[in-house]
C-alpha cells in the first residue's frame, strides 16, 4: 500500500514587507503556516487554472478596496491568514498571495498519492502580465 504522503520536497522560510506576494502560480500539495502577519490568498481549482506574471496586487485586494484589476477571477476562493493559520493548497491548484502586513511564515511542498492518476491534465490559461 503506497503511504498517503512521501517525505517533504522542500521547506521554505518567507518573511515580506506589505504588498509583498506572488503571482497565480501552481506546484504539488504544499501547506503553508503563517507565524506573524496576514496574508490574502486565491485559489483557483485545476479546471480554471491561471498562471501569469502579473503582480498578485493586480488581482487581490490590499483591505482597503478591489484589487487593480478588480479583484480575483471568477469562482476564486479568497480569504485572509493570519498568524497560527495553515493553509492546504491541493496540487494543480494555483494561487496568488498578498501581504496585508509584514509576514514570517514557513511553508512545504510535498507529494499527496490521493489524487487519482488517471485524472485528465488541468487546463491552463495564461494571463497577460
Amino acid at each position: 500500500m503506497t503511504p498517503f504522503l512521501d517525505a517533504a520536497q522542500s521547506f521554505t522560510f518567507y518573511c515580506g514587507p506589505p504588498r509583498s506576494g506572488a503571482p497565480f502560480h501552481e506546484h504539488t500539495s504544499a501547506w503553508n503556516a503563517c507565524v506573524y502577519g496576514y496574508k490574502r490568498w486565491a485559489l483557483l481549482p485545476p479546471c480554471a487554472a491561471l498562471t501569469t506574471r502579473a503582480h498578485s496586487s493586480h488581482w487581490l485586494s490590499n483591505g482597503a478596496g478591489e484589487g487593480e484589476g478588480g479583484g480575483p477571477p471568477q469562482g476564486a476562493l479568497e480569504f485572509v491568514q493570519g498568524p497560527g493559520e495553515v493553509v492546504f493548497v491541493p496540487p494543480h491548484w494555483t494561487h496568488a498571495v498578498l501581504n496585508l502586513t509584514d509576514v514570517v511564515g514557513v511553508a512545504s511542498e510535498f507529494a499527496a498519492h490521493a489524487y487519482p492518476p488517471d485524472l485528465p491534465p488541468p487546463r491552463r490559461k495564461e494571463a497577460p502580465p
